[in-house]
This record gives C-alpha cells, structure tokens and sequence, in this order.
C-alpha cells in the first residue's frame, strides 16, 4: 500500500476548501441573477443595521412582468431578471449590498447613505433599466421597467421596518403609473420609520 506524500495531501485539503468555499458561496448567491439571495440579503442587512449608520433601502419590481412572460416566454423572463441585475450591478458597483427578494423583486440596501443620494442612484437605475431592449426567442423585442420604493433610517433598523417602508413606497410607484421612484415624504426633517431595539 502506498501513501500519499505531504503535499499531495496538502494539495486535497486544499482542494476539498475550496470545495466547501464554492459551496457556501453558492448558497448564497442567487442562481439565476448572481445577486444575494433574500435570505443572505436580509440576514447581512440586519446586520448593518445594528451598526447603526443607517442607510437607504431601495425595493426595486420589475413591471408587468406577468406580461413579459406571457407575452414572451419565460426564457425571456429569466432573462429579462438577469439584465435587470446586471443593471444594479453597474449601477451601485458593488457599494452596497444587491439581492433578489423575491420572484421579480429586488433589494439594494446603501449603508450610511443619505436620501438624496439613494433617490438619485435609484433614477440612475430606473433609466438604465428602460433603456433595455432585450430580443425574444420569438423575435420581437421586450422593453423593461421598474418602478423603484425607497425607506430611509438615520440609525439602526431592521429589516422588517425598511420594508415596510419601501414596500409601501413601491406601491406608490405602482399606482402612479409605473416606471417611476417614489420616496417617503420628509417629517420635520426625517422619514418616520420605527428603529431597531
């Protein structure tokens, strides 16, 4: 019987590491978008919200997307949701933390941001989106949009408060017409938003 040398077995630790290191990164990660998945967004949320520093959330849904689907396929739907994410990849360039929340829902959290700068990487966002023109395994070429909820907290929070929040903001958004950034109106000189205890 022969044995394997130090290193050789060094070599497979290695290997089996980086195994495991693919692995836990994978669970992670979104398969489908490469961003955050919502468990690892509102988990490291949380976490920066106990920092303290407040910051920005952004609730981003892509509009009619039944219809894209339905329209054109859900092949092109998936599709549609990767370049979304690749939008909010260019966008916040790795400055804050990106994840799908849910099936066509996104969440991009800027710790220590201000409003205004959330509000204005929004509508940055919000037109690079529109600006999509992705072609459809049927031929024909989807337009994208997003309509775009924010919440904002000058100290700690949690996840749940935030979303409150933008999830309302949202919906603002929505029924306005869509396509469109809608920010929590400003109370003597700050968003009410319940803080974490």
């Amino acid at each position: 019987m022969t044995q394997a040398s130090p290193q050789r077995a060094a070599g497979k630790a290695t290997d089996l590491l980086t195994l495991d290191d693919v692995r836990a990164a994978a669970a992670r990660i979104d398969e489908m978008t490469g961003l955050l998945n919502r468990s690892t967004f509102i988990a490291e949320l949380n976490q920066a919200g106990q920092r303290g520093a407040g910051g920005v959330l952004l609730v981003i849904d892509a509009d009619d997307f039944k219809g894209i689907n339905d329209t054109h396929g859900h092949l092109t739907g998936d599709r549609a949701l990767a370049a979304i994410a690749d939008v909010i990849r260019d966008v916040f360039c790795g400055g804050g933390l990106a994840g799908r929340i849910g099936g066509e829902e996104f969440g991009v959290f800027l710790e220590a941001a201000t409003l205004s700068k959330g509000e204005a990487l929004a509508e940055r966002l919000r037109r690079g989106v529109e600006r999509i023109e992705l072609h459809t395994e049927r031929n024909g070429l989807a337009r994208l949009s997003v309509s775009i909820g924010i919440a904002f907290v000058e100290e700690a929070a949690d996840f749940s408060s935030l979303m409150a929040t933008a999830d309302e903001q949202l919906y603002v958004a929505k029924r306005r017409g869509r396509n469109q950034v809608s920010v929590p109106e400003m109370q003597s000189g700050t968003v009410q938003l319940r803080t974490a205890s």
